[in-house]
């Protein structure tokens, strides 16, 4: 990242359908759009009101891309964090068009409005054999010892401390 970087952090409504795609070196990316509107108190009447909207194209790269197109779906309110870019275009008819684009660091959902179960990556193995760490099934932990094929009560880790 250079050293001139305009880096943001936006609040707004996923507005897209998110599209996902791998380009020709491999890498997996996904994009939405995202509108953030502010609200604006009028002090005449005493009530907040919509101000401007401001619409932007998100940019998630990598592992970033598959939670995104994995957690998120048109509606939703989120976070979205990193820097900020013109892109510049061409349309198919030759018009030349610019769009700002957020280049995803960090994307969550606005915990405001919505509630979520977080699923842990297990980091102890390698980046290609990543599995989700979930929590042992609830039968597991409701049953008497033996009734689900286990022979010793589950018990809590050993703490070892050190010396």
């Amino acid at each position: 990242m250079s050293v001139n970087s305009t880096l943001i952090t936006v609040v707004g409504r996923v507005v897209t359908d998110i599209e996902t795609r791998v380009i020709p070196n491999g890498t997996k990316v996904a994009n939405f759009r995202l509108m953030t509107q502010e609200r604006v108190y009028d002090k005449e009447n005493g009530l907040w009101a919509d101000g401007d909207r401001m619409y932007l194209r998100v940019a998630c790269w990598r592992k970033l891309a598959d939670n995104v197109a994995e957690s998120l779906r048109r509606g939703d309110q989120v976070l979205v964090s990193g820097r900020l870019k013109v892109r510049k275009y061409d349309t198919e008819s030759g018009a030349h068009r610019e769009d700002l684009e957020v280049d995803a660091k960090a994307v969550g959902p606005d915990l405001t409005l919505h509630t979520v179960q977080v699923n842990r990556l297990d980091r102890t193995v390698s980046p290609h054999q990543q599995k989700l760490v979930d929590p042992p099934p609830a039968r597991l932990l409701q049953e008497e010892p033996g009734e689900a094929g286990l022979d010793e009560p589950l018990t809590q880790p050993e703490v070892v401390q050190a010396a």
